[in-house]
């Protein structure tokens, strides 16, 4: 903009003003298109992350609020609430007897809260008795606390056993944050080892 020989830079890339006030229309240039004239607009992709909104950390840009609006910074809470409502499996109660050891027996309705699954196969060794067992050791730090977990025999039988010697139990034991030792039992003596499927889910 030139005014009385005076040079003024900024967004306005040219506009001149003469004595008797008459103002050409002022165009501009960078994130703005357009000019006093017409429309302004932002230009597509010019805004940067650093130019919006801070966020609180673990948040997302989304809607939560009923109807058409403005952008939101949405929780965990908020993202497991969106997930459900379009039929996505979400964790957010559960029943037990600790606020925060998931294996602790109980009928106490708790909010979930942010959670992990995990799961995996575990072999189970018999080494000529009635009873075998595995251990499982989780990620480092994948579980804030004991996690609820169930377990389940692939397959009942070793080798070419009869159905006397069927493997008739499992279970869970010394469940912690950071691993489980898991127990099956027989109806024979047994040598040998059988696969354990097991879901673990609990705090992150």
């Amino acid at each position: 903009m030139t005014a009385n020989n005076a040079s003024v830079t900024g967004l306005v890339a040219s506009a001149t003003m003469t004595a008797s006030t008459s103002v050409t229309s002022p165009s501009f240039v960078g994130a703005l298109t357009g000019n006093a004239d017409t429309a302004t607009t932002v230009a597509n992709d010019a805004i940067t992350n650093a130019k919006l909104a801070n966020m609180a950390v673990n948040a997302i840009k989304g809607r939560i609020t009923s109807g058409t609006g403005d952008p939101e910074d949405l929780s965990a809470a908020n993202v497991a609430t969106i997930l459900a409502s379009t039929g996505n499996a979400v964790l957010t109660s559960r029943m037990g007897g600790s606020a925060s050891v998931w294996s602790t027996a109980g009928a106490t309705t708790y909010t979930a809260g942010s959670t992990k699954l995990l799961v995996g196969v575990t072999a189970i060794t018999f080494s000529g008795g009635f009873a075998g067992t595995g251990s499982v050791t989780f990620p480092a730090s994948y579980f804030s606390a004991a996690p609820h977990v169930t377990a389940s025999i692939i397959d009942k039988k070793i080798g070419s056993v009869t159905n006397a010697t069927q493997v008739i139990g499992v279970d869970t034991a010394s469940v912690t944050a950071s691993g489980m030792t898991i127990n099956a039992a027989c109806s024979a003596t047994l040598t040998g080892a059988i696969d354990i499927s097991w879901t673990a889910y609990g705090p992150a």
